[in-house]
């Protein structure tokens, strides 16, 4: 089995660190190519970064050889999934999709614990477009510049735990999406702090698209 993850920034440190992530959650017998955004922006932060990403994927989704099996959009804005769905017969999922799905199972509230304060709209937005916006109980925002904090690894673990213990106390979330693919590391790490769910992006996109292709085969 042959699955494409496309990581629709030009970080080629982000693409292997989010195929090592999935491959981990994988079957064995998947083999899990990156492929990076060829151009674009380094670091998702805004609408007009998540609008060109969206045209990158779709170009990526045209030239794809014929023998992949699933494709996983590593960017939690799902940039280009509609279209892609659309235009191959390919199974595709997106991160916010995946993890959005996870977290309100079964009418469970969740929150959204990221970094980039102007996309705070879209994904507002694909909750709704999931269904799913009955059940997030709110979206929670690092304080430090998007692009600097991701810099800094420690500054980042300490800002999303402080955001993480907001969406608990304050908001009554019964799980926490780690938004972002370049998050996938912290997310990693931090689920193993706190007593309700930590929901990691890249393992459920793992997990959903592993269920599609199942549910496509029977």
């Amino acid at each position: 089995m042959k699955i494409l993850l496309i990581n629709p920034n030009t970080s080629s440190m982000i693409t292997k660190q989010m195929v090592d992530i999935a491959c981990v959650h994988a079957d064995p017998f998947w083999e899990i190519k990156g492929k990076t955004a060829p151009y674009g922006s380094p670091l998702i932060t805004d609408e007009s970064s998540l609008m060109g990403s969206s045209k990158v994927v779709l170009s990526i989704i045209k030239e794809i050889d014929f023998d992949i099996d699933g494709v996983i959009i590593a960017a939690f804005g799902d940039p280009g999934l509609e279209n892609a769905k659309n235009c191959t017969s390919i199974p595709c999922v997106g991160l916010s999709e995946s993890s959005m799905l996870a977290a309100s199972l079964n009418g469970r509230r969740f929150s959204v614990a990221t970094t980039t304060p102007k996309l705070r709209n879209s994904i507002e937005k694909r909750a709704n477009l999931l269904g799913v916006s009955k059940y997030l109980a709110s979206i929670r925002i690092t304080t430090s510049d998007p692009v600097l904090i991701m810099s800094d690894y420690e500054k980042l673990i300490e800002e999303l735990s402080i955001v993480i213990k907001k969406c608990i106390v304050e908001d009554y979330a019964d799980a926490v999406i780690i938004g972002g693919g370049p998050l996938a590391s912290a997310a990693k790490y931090l689920k193993k702090f706190f007593d309700i769910p930590i929901i990691e992006p890249i393992p459920e996109a793992v997990f959903y698209l592993s269920k599609m292709i199942s549910d496509g085969n029977k």
